[in-house]
């Protein structure tokens, strides 16, 4: 059966009901009308060449991912995943125990790249092994689909490794998943998971055994313990087996042993129960007790059925989401996909209604459809409020994208059929031409292999601090770049990073508190809530026996959580914080950092990495994301350096403020200068204005008073056109713009020489005393007008 031919001595086709069939359920019909089939023995000529094409896929693939490779620590997840990896502890929830376990074995047998490298070559084998799986079974489904479609003569080329290439190489170099396999992350292994997963399901359609079902489970089981959106994947295809096989399926012992077989597979999770009882630093969770267990398990701290927690989820994307699905579709498979996909949809349908009882079509679309609705459905993280959200949102499309370039392989033949060009040369010649351009077109967008980026980031928040100190951190980003440096690199491993949301659960206290003893960490309460509660503790109650032991300083890295809640004085209103680079240090608010202090941290070489270039990462990228805090601070210390400067009066001092707002200002503008208001542009043209005010006192010729003037208008008038503040037109900087534009030869300082400018004027009789006293006695007029 299978062959396509006319059945001899006039038998029943198979996949066609029998006018004495009456109204039963398709169940018992597909069931009876079923057929085993044995592929291999009816296409020998086909599978000769198909260990060949595997093996020269998955070296080809690997090649371009390890060239292509992060060589350290990248965003987001990253580098909390690959500190778990180099010292077995527990991951966030669920808790990845197959990731975690095999990253560790990775770091510990290859001899060569960082740890991140080396994690990252595990996670590029698995899209690798997933391009294979998807080969085989598109392959499977291509001979399958002879049975319906009109068969081949005898001799006649067939063809079905090519378009079966096709579908694995362009899934395994398309940008989103080629992305996501040159790094340490989990999806690359959902990836192969769930590749793998369908290629068992068409091999269960060809031969209905147990083994096959047991195999199946088992790889549910496995793929759970990496991550449970394979079960989106999993439920539909479990059920039609269920339904075209319950002789073999439905049977006890049948049953026994698939649900033994799925026990199996997930006994990695074990691995959770044993960690619970060391649980390095980072960490998460209480997994050595049972109810510790079931919650990392089930994603309680996240929402069991939600990816995101916060509390600006989006709801009600299904629609909007999956077309933006299409569109990244359309994109990674160079325009053509959509329509080869389309193509394949109608032809996998076509076969399954002329051989409904082979035809994989419905168990392999239905799994599509319901993971595309079911995860955009459940799906709330808020996509329309930033790019970054939206990027996260799509690692989760690689899984229907497996399908997507199957459905695009399975349309190959018939697109090329009806353009008459379904024969050996051209299609060999489209396949090559079609590889070779998704990796030309795609290699120097993906290339990562000189991104260092997150390291840098990571470096630039440890390295000034003094030994011992505390750094308590927000922001997933900055914590596991950090966390990556000190757990798997040793990198400034006596500094203790206190993550401020993990501070949050009360497992912190309990099964990381005694790690903390060298810093003399004391926990007020059971768990840290930025408003006061029965069992927790505020980060004010957290300071007041942390924060004054100078053995221990502490240090802030991102936002505190008050911050994010809006409340006043950050909910910190006995301390403050101090820019001094990427982190800020934290201080009693009763007290003051001397400029001179201050000075002495800000001249510290490596205070700042180099910027991510603003053409080179989008805004759904996490290095766009890098940029955007870099540049926070690096303006933060800028203003604080004005300030300074001002206070101490000094020229060089002033110079250096003018010189790094100036550099800020010109990186601001590639990104913001197309805006009409910014607030950021704005601060930055008025504190330069202002600058520029304060150095014409240093300044000793008209003209060099004249071009600051100049100066002096131009960005209190940028300022004035970008701020958003209300008023800003009939301010004293809309005064001294209309002075100075109805003045352009004015060679006057602003101020009069030696009378040192103030933001707020003095007191009148103090104003009075001070008016006209230059730097060496002589008295100077002050300008037009009263500023």
């Amino acid at each position: 059966s299978g062959s396509g031919a006319a059945n001899p001595k006039g038998m029943k086709k198979v996949g066609v009901a029998s006018p004495a069939n009456d109204a039963t359920s398709k169940r018992v019909r597909l069931s009876k009308e079923w057929a085993d089939v044995d592929l291999a023995a009816q296409y020998p000529e086909e599978f000769k060449n198909t260990p060949r094409a595997c093996g020269a896929l998955f070296v080809g693939v690997m090649a371009i991912y390890v060239l292509t490779m992060h060589p350290s620590v990248s965003g987001g997840d990253n580098g909390e995943l690959l500190g778990c990896a180099c010292e077995l502890g527990v991951a966030h929830p669920p808790g990845y125990p197959t990731f975690t376990m095999l990253g560790w074995l990775f770091v510990k047998i290859l001899p060569f790249g960082t740890p991140a490298f080396r994690v990252g070559v595990m996670s590029a084998a698995c899209d690798a092994l997933a391009a294979v799986f998807i080969l085989l079974a598109t392959q499977r489904w291509f001979l399958l689909s002879l049975r319906a479609d009109a068969p081949a003569e005898e001799g006649a080329w067939i063809g079905s490794i090519w378009p079966a290439l096709l579908a694995g190489g362009l899934y395994a170099l398309s940008p989103l998943v080629w992305m996501y396999s040159v790094q340490a992350e989990v999806f690359a292994m959902n990836n192969m998971f769930a590749a793998l997963l369908l290629l068992l399901i068409l091999r269960f359609n060809e031969r209905r055994t147990l083994k096959l079902a047991c195999a199946g489970a088992f790889t549910i089981g496995l793929g759970l313990t990496n991550q449970h959106t394979l079960l989106l994947y999993a439920l539909p295809l479990v059920s039609w087996a269920l339904i075209v096989a319950p002789g073999t399926l439905a049977t006890p012992p049948a049953f026994a042993a698939l649900v033994g077989s799925g026990l199996l597979g997930l006994t990695p999770y074990v691995f959770l129960i044993l960690a619970g009882n060391h649980m390095p630093l980072g960490s998460w969770g209480n997994t050595g007790t049972l109810d510790g267990f079931m919650t990392h398990f089930l994603r309680k701290e996240y929402g069991t059925f939600q990816l995101y927690s916060g509390g600006d989820a989006q709801q009600s994307q299904t629609i909007s989401s999956t077309i933006r699905y299409f569109k990244q579709l359309t994109s990674d498979s160079l325009y053509v996909g959509g329509p080869l996909v389309v193509a394949g949809v109608v032809f996998a349908l076509y076969t399954w209604r002329r051989d409904r009882a082979l035809s994989p079509t419905i168990p392999v679309l239905g799994s599509w459809m319901a993971y595309l609705l079911i995860f955009h459905t459940l799906s709330n993280l808020p996509i329309d409020k930033l790019p970054i959200f939206l990027g996260i949102h799509m690692r989760f499309w690689m899984q229907p994208h497996i399908i997507s370039f199957m459905l695009l392989g399975m349309g190959v033949k018939p697109v090329m059929t009806r353009m008459g060009l379904w024969s050996r040369e051209p299609v060999i010649s489209a396949v090559i031409l079609a590889l070779v351009l998704q990796v030309g077109l795609n290699y120097r967008e993906i290339d990562q292999s000189s991104n260092t980026h997150m390291r840098d980031l990571g470096r630039a928040h440890l390295q000034l601090l003094p030994n011992s100190s505390i750094m308590i951190s927000q922001g997933d980003m900055v914590t596991n770049a950090m966390r990556y440096l000190q757990r798997c690199e040793g990198y400034r491993s006596d500094v203790l990073l206190l993550d401020e949301t993990m501070m949050t659960y009360p497992w912190m206290r309990d099964v990381q508190g005694p790690a903390m003893k060298p810093w003399g960490i004391r926990f007020p309460n059971e768990l840290h809530s930025p408003q006061p509660r029965r069992d927790g503790y505020t980060m004010e109650q957290f300071l007041a026996v942390n924060g004054r032991n100078p053995a221990h300083p502490v240090f802030k890295a991102g936002a505190w959580l008050g911050d994010m809640m809006n409340m006043p004085d950050s909910g910190v209103p006995s301390w403050k914080i101090q820019p001094i680079g990427l982190v800020s240090k934290v201080i009693p608010a009763n007290t003051e950092m001397s400029a001179a202090e201050w000075l002495e941290w800000h001249r510290m070489p490596g205070r700042f990495p180099a910027e991510p270039d603003f053409f080179e990462y989008d805004d759904r990228t996490w290095e766009w994301l890098m940029r955007r805090i870099v540049l926070e601070w690096r303006a933060k210390c800028g203003f604080k350096l004005s300030n300074v400067a001002v206070e101490l009066f000094d020229e060089a001092v002033l110079k250096d403020a003018e010189t790094e707002l100036r550099d800020i200002l010109r990186l601001e503008e590639i990104a913001h200068g197309h805006e009409a208001k910014s607030y950021i542009l704005a601060d930055l043209h008025n504190a330069l204005g202002m600058l520029t005010v304060h150095s014409q006192a240093f300044m000793e010729t008209p003209e060099e008073i004249r071009t600051s003037n100049r100066r002096i208008s131009f960005h209190f008038s940028k300022y004035m056109a970008l701020t958003q503040v209300e008023g800003s037109d009939s301010g004293q900087e809309a005064r001294l713009v209309k002075f100075l534009d109805a003045s352009p030869e004015y060679d006057q300082p602003i101020v009069p020489k030696g009378q040192k400018p103030i933001d707020k004027p003095p007191p009148a009789e103090k104003a009075e005393k001070s008016k006209g006293k230059g730097k060496k006695g002589k008295n100077k007029k002050s300008p037009k007008g009263e500023l």
